[in-house]
């Protein structure tokens, strides 16, 4: 299904300007509306949980999203979301440290959440350079493309999980993880999910993969312009997945795509 790039769009801008704020400028490649969609239903995510969310512009009421790797992230907007003592930050394209501490060794992730008050909001002092955010304030975090999901992008997903939060692909989530309602990491993509990845899907679970494949990434966004009050980032502990059913040799039909919700996710337990 093609993406829609006006209603995405203005799904994004009818979000921005519900936190009194308005884009810099707004890309039309698909790619980076995704980006900044991903920062969206983060902070949806929280605000559907229970948290206040507030938007935090470097200047007015621009919101300049880090669309690249470049920039220190006291240049750029980010959300911040709270619930009493519960406190974190999401930014986007956010250097962080990997998860061995090998030296020098830093990656980029889309959409990084991190505990409040630990990514740096000025320069640092004494002409020092900022290198990237420790692994170990690393909460969850989302990579976002706009491709067909094939096997092997899920295969890089997991190399990035495995190289930044692993405990995720051990079978337990972090204490405290699921009572403060965040979202697993996810790869979300306007692309549909190919009819070949859906045993690789299916075997997260008893495989003890805590991680979400978000595909059609853009239906989701729009549900939520709706109106809709389900975060296609939230867990679905007692959802069974439907048995597949035959594809065209043309298009692979997406077997997670319901309720106007396209996503899929594995039968786990916290």
């Amino acid at each position: 299904m093609p993406v829609d790039v006006g209603e995405l769009s203005a799904a994004l801008r009818k979000f921005v300007r519900g936190h009194k704020a308005q884009f810099e400028g707004l890309t039309a490649r698909k790619s980076q509306l995704l980006e900044i969609g991903a920062l969206m239903i983060a902070a949806k995510h929280y605000s559907l949980s229970g948290y206040d969310i507030k938007l935090h512009n470097p200047k007015g009421r621009n919101l300049r999203v880090k669309l690249g790797t470049r920039g220190n992230p006291w240049n750029f907007s980010y959300f911040e979301v709270r619930d009493g003592s519960l406190a974190f930050e999401i930014h986007t394209n956010l250097p962080v440290c990997d998860a061995v501490g090998t030296e020098g060794a830093r990656y980029v992730a889309d959409v990084v959440v991190a505990p409040a008050g630990k990514v740096p909001k000025a320069a640092p002092k004494g002409g020092k350079k900022w290198f990237a955010l420790p692994n170990a304030e690393v909460v969850t975090f989302i990579e976002a493309k706009s491709l067909v999901i094939y096997p092997m992008l899920i295969a890089q997903f997991i190399g990035i999980v495995h190289e930044l939060k692993p405990r995720f692909l051990e079978g337990k989530r972090p204490a405290g993880f699921v009572a403060a309602r965040h979202f697993d990491p996810a790869l979300v993509s306007l692309g549909y999910l190919h009819g070949t990845c859906w045993n690789i899907v299916k075997g997260f679970g008893p495989r003890g993969l805590h991680i979400q494949i978000v595909a059609q990434f853009d239906a989701a966004i729009a549900n939520l312009n709706r109106g809709g009050t389900r975060s296609p980032l939230a867990h679905d502990h007692g959802t069974p997945m439907a048995p597949a059913k035959k594809q065209s040799k043309r298009v692979a039909r997406n077997p997670f795509a319901a309720g106007g919700r396209n996503r899929a996710r594995a039968k786990i337990k916290s």
